[in-house]
């Protein structure tokens, strides 16, 4: 059942059981049956964090707990008041963050510059941090230097991913 509470904008709890449609869908890939999973929408900002009429966050980044882990893929974001504090909580294990900066003339939402990624995980104590949103597309990229420049100045843990690259988590 969704809820709302003033660390996230919402949390939904999903049992795996058979026959289910999500867990037919992840089955193999993330649990086993009789498993769970939480997710929690973190509010994202698109320049500026933004809300509806009813006050709910227009953009979301999630954190999914399972296993005994915890995953944060913030989307599209730039920091914001607030945010570290709502995220430390969570003891997030990888965080995956943007890192193609904000350039208006690209006509895409703005999002972390290396640096910032690099604090922002450092600040919310993640254990290991995943830069994504460069090397895909010409017009919004991003070289991952600034990023693991800082990272090894943070000494935060990190690992940049080439496009295809996979990295698995372990127990």
């Amino acid at each position: 059942m969704p809820g709302r509470t003033s660390r996230y904008e919402y949390q939904v709890v999903v049992d795996f059981v058979s026959g289910g449609e999500v867990a037919n869908l992840l089955k193999g890939y993330i649990l086993a049956e009789g498993k769970k999973v939480r997710f929690s929408g973190v509010a994202s900002a698109h320049e500026a964090l933004e809300r509806d009429e009813h006050g709910r966050a227009k953009y979301l980044g999630y954190v999914l707990q399972f296993g005994g882990w915890t995953l944060y893929h913030s989307g599209d974001t730039v920091r914001y008041e607030g945010m570290s504090e709502k995220l430390r909580p969570f003891r997030i294990d990888v965080a995956l963050l943007p890192i193609s900066g904000r350039a208006p003339e690209r006509h895409v939402p703005g999002n972390l510059f290396g640096r910032e990624a690099a604090q922002l995980a450092r600040d919310i104590e993640a254990k290991l941090v995943i830069p994504c949103h460069f090397g895909m597309f010409e017009f919004n990229t991003a070289s991952p230097d600034e990023f693991i420049h800082q990272c090894q100045t943070l000494e935060q843990a990190f690992k940049v991913l080439r496009c295809g690259e996979q990295w698995h988590l372990r127990t």
